[in-house]
């Protein structure tokens, strides 16, 4: 016991306090796991597959994730050495296949999931340490690992609380949580079941789900290692922004809905979350980059934003697009290669937008083109999602968003005026006055909202589209002008437009 002990001391202490980074923590995990699976080449009989080893990769980081959580609620020790150690030793993951191989004179057994239809009485498996050993499940190796980490994981929880019962109580939650992993399939497949969908094919289903998975886990550890700057971004995120992008989407999804027939698969289903989530996280890339670009702009017309009031660290925070970039990259290649191609323009041209040499936020009207351009390109690959091409696109929607979407989207600039004006970016407010500029985009507001008309193509409608258009028109041009009334009213009536097309079954 005592030796036990001397050990768990010496390896934390080895792994926490030690000067080797997170990121080599993080490469350590990598290549054990790749080792892992290596060995169960020899072990396990499933057949290899690419997306195979994404779920394995993803399975095992959303385990590490957990554990992460766990330990730290735990102990409550600072997370990132918490991290850097649950990393570190994911290395006992080879020791499965290992046993498996020994045991079975280098046959292997074949490591599985509980499966519905295949496994029963899961209740009694969970209080009968995964019961009795079968030709497909956990194997006799798995038991022997899992039982190692339950008992080192238990030590560790003891020394660092000196509370018996409470380590009792964590360890029995790995466990658990150890336990629910290997179920997941009994969660999933009602899940896709209340969708009318299939559980299959598994590899695809249980590799997005555990996607998903780290994600949310992911956060919740970023959350706990920096919260200032967690709450910081979260508080920079621009909602209204981000909500024109998502809508834009979603129009294009409705669009090819009423005019192309389509059968939902269960791997689809995670293409409409990937998609929005890529997206999500190219806008936090440009936010970032913008941020950056314009904080001189940013002391004069948005006093708020992070940089600007020091709240980050300025070097770390500009590091953070790359992370972001990379999510953005990875969730929309879920989503498929084109959807990842209009990811790549998307972020690329907010960056043309922002960032020098080019910078054509400087160009008046142009500027705003490339906003309308990447409206037109998130509508265009929400259509891809349903229809799996770009081809029949509604032209009439290229040119609504190209010629006549441009010009009321200079509000934007409104709020930036003293700044831009100060730093000598050339926007319509600054090249022809605040107040000459709010009657031009309000009046352009107006004429956006009646030729909305020929899209939605009820004459009814028309006076609803005419007073929406003199109500942004005030908004514009009040007094205290405030741009979020602007955004909202917008959103509002884009996303009424968006309902009324999908009800009527509005073709193009």
């Amino acid at each position: 016991m005592n030796l036990i002990k001397k050990i768990v001391v010496n390896v934390a202490n080895y792994f926490e306090n030690e000067n080797h980074s997170f990121f080599q923590a993080l490469w350590t995990f990598f290549f054990a796991v790749t080792l892992r699976n290596f060995i169960e080449l020899f072990s396990d009989l499933t057949p290899q597959t690419p997306f195979i080893y994404l779920h394995y990769y993803t399975s095992y980081l959303a385990l590490a994730l957990t554990f992460t959580l766990i330990f730290y609620w735990c102990t409550k020790m600072p997370i990132i050495k918490i991290t850097k150690l649950i990393l570190s030793l994911f290395i006992i993951v080879i020791l499965a296949p290992i046993i498996d191989l020994v045991i079975s004179c280098g046959k292997g057994f074949d490591m599985s999931y509980f499966m519905p239809g295949t496994h029963t009485n899961m209740l009694e498996r969970y209080f009968t340490f995964f019961g009795s050993l079968e030709p497909s499940a956990f194997t006799i190796g798995m038991r022997i690992e899992i039982a190692i980490i339950l008992l080192l994981s238990f030590f560790y929880f003891l020394i660092k609380t000196n509370k018996l019962i409470r380590s009792l109580f964590f360890t029995i939650l790995l466990y658990t949580a150890i336990f629910l992993f290997g179920s997941l399939p009994f969660f999933i497949k009602p899940a896709l079941a209340v969708f009318g969908l299939k559980f299959w094919p598994v590899d695809h289903i249980l590799s997005y789900t555990y996607v998903l998975i780290v994600l949310i886990l992911g956060s919740a550890v970023f959350y706990i290692a920096q919260t200032s700057l967690f709450r910081q971004l979260v508080k920079d995120i621009r909602p209204y922004r981000n909500l024109h992008y998502q809508f834009m989407i979603l129009l294009g999804i409705i669009i090819a809905l009423n005019n192309h027939s389509y059968i939902l698969a269960g791997k689809k289903l995670f293409m409409f979350i990937f998609l929005p989530l890529s997206l999500f996280f190219g806008i936090m890339y440009s936010l970032i980059t913008n941020n950056v670009a314009d904080i001189d702009i940013d002391r004069i017309s948005n006093s708020d934003r992070p940089l600007v009031t020091k709240a980050v660290d300025p070097v770390f925070y500009e590091k953070l697009k790359y992370p972001f970039l990379i999510l953005s990259l990875l969730f929309s290649l879920f989503a498929g290669f084109k959807a990842l191609f209009m990811i790549v323009l998307f972020t690329g041209n907010y960056y043309l937008y922002t960032m020098a040499p080019l910078r054509l936020k400087r160009i008046p009207f142009f500027s705003k083109l490339i906003i309308s351009v990447n409206s037109l390109v998130m509508s265009m690959t929400g259509y891809y999602l349903i229809t799996g091409t770009f081809k029949g696109f509604p032209g009439i929607l290229i040119f609504y968003f190209l010629v006549i979407f441009t010009f009321p989207i200079n509000f934007i600039d409104l709020k930036d005026y003293e700044g831009d004006k100060a730093n000598n970016i050339m926007t319509i407010p600054v090249l022809i006055g605040l107040n000459r500029a709010k009657f031009f985009i309000g009046l352009s507001f107006f004429i956006n909202y009646i030729a909305t008309y020929f899209i939605l193509k009820n004459t009814y409608i028309l006076i609803l589209l005419g007073l929406t258009g003199a109500l942004q028109f005030y908004l514009i041009n009040r007094e205290n002008y405030k741009e979020k009334y602007v955004f909202q009213t917008y959103l509002i009536s884009l996303f009424a437009a968006i309902v009324y097309i999908s009800i009527f079954n509005i073709q193009f």
